[in-house]
């Protein structure tokens, strides 16, 4: 991420598969960024008490919807300082 400048979030780190949890157990030690994303099927606060080596994370939640009917009422709202990509990506990389 560092060559074009991006900011890597581990998804769906909660799932018992296919995510860097289930697949090593914890997070890498190389692991930089400041986030990890969970799915609808965890609380925050289920997720810090399920893994609690991950309390120094903040945490994103995405409904993971694939029809108009599952995506998940807003629980909070980001700011980003503009409309675009590099907005978004200077945010996940900010400690905010």
């Amino acid at each position: 991420t560092k060559e074009i400048d991006g900011a890597l979030i581990p998804a769906h780190v909660d799932r018992s598969s296919f995510s860097v949890l289930s697949n090593l157990g914890f997070i890498p030690p190389e692991f930089n960024g400041k986030f990890l994303e969970i799915s609808r099927k965890i609380t925050k606060t289920e997720f810090y008490e399920q893994f609690p080596t991950t309390n120094e994370y903040k945490i994103i939640q995405n409904s993971d919807a694939h029809d108009l009917t599952s995506i998940l009422e807003r629980e909070e709202a980001n700011i980003f300082s503009a409309a675009s990509n590099a907005s978004i990506i200077q945010t996940f990389k900010k400690n905010i």
